[in-house]
């Protein structure tokens, strides 16, 4: 009917000419990741360590910066101790390219490169595998790029 016809057409404006971000997209986006995280920390296989990299990686494109740095970035850095080398490779891969997604990092993340990033990869050039030093070589200037 038109009454509820109009009604919606409101809503809709509203909504659309509001400031304000809907919740529903960040709440499942942090659900989700809850969901890759405890997964990580439960599996066996190295590919599918590899595979929730790349889930992780996907899901930081559609992310606000805020969980790409708090949430994110953290969890991809504890992987650079994997005990697999593709897994160490893919980390480093997938690290820089979330961070350079970042728009703008806040003054609580103005050293983080500095202070977190670089003293967590920094190990990577001297891996006795191969792969992860070309993974690190690689994507070293991504870092020192986005850093900048």
């Amino acid at each position: 009917d038109q009454s509820s016809s109009a009604k919606l057409s409101k809503l809709v404006d509203d909504f659309t000419q509001s400031k304000r971000q809907p919740s529903a997209p960040h709440s499942s986006i942090m659900v989700l990741l809850q969901v890759v995280f405890s997964a990580v920390r439960h599996v066996q296989r190295t590919s599918s360590k590899f595979v929730a990299l790349k889930v992780m990686h996907r899901i930081a494109l559609f992310s606000s910066d805020d969980i790409r740095l708090q949430r994110i970035v953290p969890f991809v850095t504890s992987l650079l101790q994997d005990s697999e080398p593709i897994v160490r490779a893919s980390s480093i891969s997938v690290l820089s390219s979330v961070l350079a997604t970042v728009a703008s990092f806040p003054p609580s993340d103005a050293q983080i490169f500095p202070k977190y990033v670089f003293k967590k990869v920094a190990h990577l050039i001297t891996d006795a595998s191969l792969i992860v030093r070309v993974a690190f070589a690689k994507n070293i200037a991504i870092l020192a790029e986005t850093a900048l």
